[in-house]
């Protein structure tokens, strides 16, 4: 694991052909407040014996899901152009230690980070503005975090660029979008937003689906029932309805709060949902409102940053 000992100090990304390593991306997860939270993550489900409990399969279920990454072969090139592999996963989702990097890619944490950064820099390009001088007070809250402990390529002058950079991003989006406009997104994404709350069980076949489907739509047994007799697990999900895989979103979407169904199509193993709720998106819900916000404010910043973000790196 060499190379991930050194990843802290590889350059990420370039902006304007200027570098900004894989430890300017961990300092922006510490000025945004999450680094303790990527730390201090506990998972409870994890098996003593690192056996693969239910949860732990449905997380990686949900990762190869987000990253399209349904065949084999995806996910282990997928895996190594980030130097990981199949036992880093497997270690992340049983709730085992599994070191700062796999950590910071399996939760998503080092992607969003990474996004934030251009986005500070994008608007900084916008406004003009490039601050260098450092900022002691900042310096020690970094320094207090515990990030510097890996983004060891980090020094007090760095540490007030980005800070700074950071500043002016959300002087930015305090002001940049309107809430006209965040109303009339929400009213044309009803379907894409809607909240889809639902149980999920992964088969090994999908004649087991198949059978699973028919004992609880037929039979009227109960998932817990199905699950225990199939040796899987009924996982609670929630999720936007453009965030899920189509064959399951819509399938979703067409059944009655309380109905099962078997999507297919999805590319992955099969499965068996049943719908608890669905909940169209509300102009008064502040969390829409937000995903709405950050939406136009990414549409402002594609434009703008065209042509000057390079990623070297790979999360």
């Amino acid at each position: 694991m060499a190379a991930v000992s050194r990843k802290s100090l590889e350059v990420a990304l370039l902006f304007d052909e200027e570098p900004y390593t894989y430890s300017d991306v961990l300092v922006t997860g510490a000025l945004r407040g999450e680094w303790a939270s990527l730390t201090a993550r506990q998972r409870a489900d994890g098996g003593a014996d690192g056996s693969l409990t239910g949860q732990a399969a449905a997380r990686i279920v949900d990762f190869r899901r987000a990253h399209r990454l349904e065949a084999a072969s995806d996910l282990r090139h997928w895996l190594s152009g980030r130097d990981l592999d199949g036992n880093d996963l497997l270690r992340y989702a049983r709730g085992e230690a599994c070191g700062w990097w796999a950590e910071a890619v399996f939760s998503g944490y080092f992607g969003r980070w990474a996004e934030a950064l251009e986005r500070w820099l994008i608007v900084q390009r916008l406004a003009g503005t490039r601050h260098l001088e450092a900022d002691d007070d900042t310096f020690w809250l970094i320094e207090a975090s515990g990030v510097l402990e890996v983004a060891s390529g980090t020094d007090r002058q760095r540490a007030g660029v980005l800070a700074r950079a950071f500043g002016d991003y959300q002087s930015w989006a305090a002001s940049a979008i309107s809430e006209s406009e965040i109303d009339q997104l929400i009213g044309r994404r009803k379907i894409g937003w809607t909240r889809l709350e639902f149980d999920e069980l992964i088969f090994t076949s999908a004649a087991a689906a198949a059978e699973a489907l028919a004992c609880v739509a037929e039979d009227g047994e109960s998932l817990a029932a199905v699950a225990a007799r199939a040796g899987t697990a009924v996982t609670a999900r929630s999720a936007w309805q453009e965030d899920l895989p189509a064959g399951i979103g819509s399938l979703l979407l067409a059944l009655e709060p309380g109905q099962v169904g078997v999507p297919s199509g999805t590319g992955g193993l099969p499965e068996l949902v049943r719908l608890r709720a669905a909940v169209p998106p509300a102009t008064d819900d502040d969390q829409v409102r937000e995903l709405a916000a950050a939406e136009l404010r990414r549409v402002i910043l594609a434009a703008s940053g065209a042509g000057h973000i390079r990623r070297v790196g790979a999360w």
